[in-house]
């Protein structure tokens, strides 16, 4: 049974929002899941591949075997290749290294696959609340106070921001922390964004801002092929772009093309990609070989799914005030090939 004495409101139901509504009801915590998106766990064409330390978190959930039951059997070839598709480096048997040395095989599905799981696992379904886009938050006497799209409010005793890179629990935070603790969020945070890598300096930037440094694009989706090399991993280079492809359950094939862009763009410049966006830079890179005798156009002829999206990377320095904290890709934004294995999210988390 929940304990009435604390309660959480969580902002997004994605895999950082209900991974965490699973590990509070686990224990007896009050909670609710305020979710802008008009349905749970929907298909948007994105996959994600899980390794033994995001697995490690899901066993103590009770998850871990249903959905290693997602796929039939870990990878076992990874491959490095050239531009046209040749392998130029191979490792076998990588599937079963990770199992012996870490106890938990390597899963890549659908992302809508594992959200589907954390749902489903979860009780009190009457606590996910849906088109419930959070508008403004207050600090109070005791506890914090979240406002909704629809004129709804909802009271807990802490804020947990599990909605994106666009953070709008994140944005709040900043705003009342610049009006309750001047020079709490550092400097760098409205002068620049901290990337894995290195600090990128902009000019001031305010809460509402998306000026997030960005030197990647990338197509993303799943696609239906049958006779697919299973068990593969690979990752293909080419100059100024690389591929990785992933075979998966149910003749899925996940793939992503990363493309430079040439530059490194931020906030207002930051582009907002269509489907024509997409289809111009398929064009380009149609003929580009993932096998020897299998072109990208092959790979994208046969996609269910796909989407072009920018790749900003940072990681924020403060991730919490008060009574709210950030989580998942509302506190570190990191390139897609790491996020791809799970842990950035479910460590966060954990």
């Amino acid at each position: 049974m929940a304990s009435k004495d604390f309660k959480v409101i969580i902002a997004g139901g994605g895999i950082a929002g209900l991974m965490l509504a699973n590990l509070l009801e686990k224990f007896g915590i009050d909670y609710v899941i305020l979710e802008a998106y008009h349905e749970m766990a929907p298909q948007v064409g994105a996959s994600i591949g899980i390794l033994p330390n995001g697995s490690r978190v899901l066993d103590q959930l009770g998850l871990y075997d249903e959905i290693r039951k997602l796929i039939d059997s870990p990878p076992f070839t990874t491959s490095l290749c050239d531009s046209k598709g040749i392998a130029i480096s191979q490792y076998h048997g990588i599937g079963d290294q990770m199992r012996g040395r870490h106890g938990y095989d390597v899963i890549f599905v659908d992302r809508q696959m594992i959200l589907d799981v954390l749902w489903r696992n979860l009780k009190s379904k009457d606590r996910i609340l849906v088109s419930k886009k959070v508008t403004r938050v207050s600090l109070e006497s005791s506890g914090v106070r979240v406002e909704t799209n629809d004129g709804e409010s909802y009271s807990g005793d802490i804020l947990v921001g599990a909605d994106g890179i666009h953070s709008k629990v994140r944005s709040e935070m900043w705003r009342l922390a610049d009006k309750l603790e001047p020079g709490y969020i550092p400097a760098s945070e409205h002068t620049g964004m901290r990337t894995m890598f290195e600090l990128y300096e902009v000019p001031r930037l305010t809460p509402q801002s998306e000026c997030l440094p960005t030197v990647y694009k990338c197509i993303f989706g799943i696609s239906l092929v049958e006779n697919w090399q299973a068990r593969t991993t690979q990752t293909n280079f080419g100059k100024q772009f690389s591929y990785l492809v992933i075979s998966g359950p149910k003749s899925r094939v996940y793939w992503f093309l990363f493309v430079n862009m040439g530059k490194t763009h931020y906030g207002p410049d930051l582009p907002r990609f269509t489907k024509e966006d997409e289809a111009v830079l398929v064009k380009e890179h149609q003929n580009d070989r993932i096998t020897g005798g299998f072109t990208f156009r092959d790979l994208y002829s046969a996609k269910i799914s796909s989407v072009l999206t920018p790749l900003p990377e940072y990681v924020f320095e403060k991730w919490h005030f008060n009574r709210i904290i950030t989580i998942g890709d509302a506190a570190h934004k990191v390139h897609a090939f790491p996020k791809y294995f799970g842990k950035p999210t479910i460590g966060s988390i954990h």
